[in-house]
């Protein structure tokens, strides 16, 4: 009974830029490095070249110069063994990472509820041909999911274009809340 009056209420799901597409080495480069190099190193630091996506670059994340500045003055990832921000990607998570997106296609399929996504087509972290695979293969009726192009937004439209971010997610839920 708890669990109907909840999923009532359930209008669905907004995403940022999601991670349903990114640059990623061949397959046979993938297998080595999750059988044998993650295993081997876990903890040590995956170099940039690997995967385009493993961006450290502020300017690909951020277009407010005064935002930018604070966050390469954050030094979140200090403690030993923590993910780190600005930092190397991990091994193992590199090797969770590739697993996901091993089989996310199997899953997207399977998404049946409501979603908007707001993403910059030149998003060069997670690429904007993930989210219209998304709106492609989400079981989603396709009154009920929405793609929004944010131009200028890289890959933190919610950062960088907050007002259009908010204000189409607003729309969407107010939409999805008529009637309920």
């Amino acid at each position: 009974e708890g669990d109907a009056a909840v999923y009532n209420r359930f209008a669905g799901v907004a995403a940022v830029a999601p991670a349903v597409q990114v640059g990623l080495p061949s397959p046979a480069v993938q297998a080595f490095l999750r059988h044998v190099v993650v295993p081997l190193m876990p903890s040590s630091p995956m170099p940039d070249f690997v995967a385009s996506s493993a961006v450290r670059d502020i300017s690909q994340m951020l277009a407010d110069e005064e935002i930018a500045r604070f966050a390469i003055q954050d030094d979140w990832g200090e403690a030993k063994g923590a993910l780190g921000w600005r930092k190397p990607m991990k091994w193992a998570t590199a090797g969770a990472f590739a697993d996901l997106f091993q089989f996310l296609p199997e899953l997207l399929p399977t998404i049946a509820f409501p979603f908007i996504v707001a993403h910059d087509p030149e998003d060069k972290v997670c690429f904007y041909a993930g989210s219209k695979l998304l709106m492609s293969e989400a079981k989603t009726p396709a009154k009920d999911k929405n793609l929004v192009n944010v131009a200028g937004g890289l890959h933190d439209c919610f950062t960088n274009k907050r007002e259009k971010t908010v204000g189409e997610f607003a729309a969407f839920f107010s939409q999805q809340m008529k009637g309920r």
